[in-house]
């Protein structure tokens, strides 16, 4: 086999190498991202804890706060509805109370 050769197949072979962990490792982040954005806490069960980190992986600013405020709250029976309105009254932003909502069940 001639040296050109060779090193055409050592640069396709180390390529394939460098590309496909790093493909594998951004699938494994955007499922990570799709499994937590997926499961919904129950607004009436959940602990702080839960709520917080909840809260935290969809980017709600000062998680905890606004976990105490959805303990404080409960129950909401059946919908969350009852926890918009009373967020709502801390003034909080829109985009904010969103991604609370989207992350519970009632």
């Amino acid at each position: 086999m001639n040296t050109k050769l060779r090193r055409s197949i050592a640069s396709l072979t180390l390529a394939t190498v460098v590309l496909v962990p790093t493909f594998a490792s951004a699938s494994a982040a955007q499922a990570s991202t799709t499994t937590i954005a997926s499961r919904k806490l129950n607004a009436n069960t959940a602990t702080k804890a839960q709520l917080t980190a909840a809260f935290t992986a969809v980017g709600v600013k000062n998680a905890a706060k606004w976990a105490n405020e959805v303990q404080e709250y409960r129950p909401y029976k059946g919908n969350v509805n009852k926890l918009r309105t009373e967020l709502a009254k801390y003034g909080i932003a829109p985009t904010q109370l969103e991604l609370i909502i989207k992350s519970l069940k009632a």
